[in-house]
């Protein structure tokens, strides 16, 4: 769990507070709302843009994110390593970031508009990398910026 809001890590233990944005297990994401915790406002939005910093400079109805395109978690599926598909609650928008072949997951170097867990901010975030510098899986680094509206 971490949060966009003060840049940190958020314990487990309060997932189900409003203090944190976004969440990874591996390479499936949740946002702080619907499915994943019901006080939550958090959400999320395929941006038209590719750049974070550009995105986070423009306005969200301007890269097709006005309020009524956000998504929040839900029960969904995804294709897991091996091709095996796996169900988990999180944000089914979030499910796409990332190409696979085998043995390797890439970033497809989308941005996405995230709506904070208390739903008075937004962020523009795109997934960099999910390996270590080692090369070790499941280490998954993102590149964000808070929207300037």
């Amino acid at each position: 769990y971490f949060s966009m809001q003060t840049n940190s890590q958020i314990p487990a233990s309060q997932a189900s507070s409003t203090s944190w944005d976004i969440a990874f297990n591996r390479y499936k994401i949740a946002t702080n709302g619907g499915g994943t915790n019901s006080s939550g406002r958090g959400a999320v939005c395929l941006s038209s843009l590719t750049s974070v910093s550009v995105a986070a400079s423009t306005a969200r109805a301007a890269q097709n994110c006005s309020d009524d395109k956000f998504v929040s978690d839900t029960r969904t599926s995804t294709q897991g390593i091996g091709g095996a598909v796996g169900e988990f609650v999180g944000n089914s928008i979030l499910t796409d970031w990332f190409s696979y072949q085998i043995g390797n997951l890439t970033t497809k170097g989308l941005v996405y508009i995230v709506r904070s867990g208390t739903g008075n901010q937004y962020f523009a975030v795109r997934m960099e990398s999910y390996y270590s510098d080692a090369g070790t899986s499941g280490y998954p680094t993102i590149r964000w910026k808070r929207l300037s509206e």
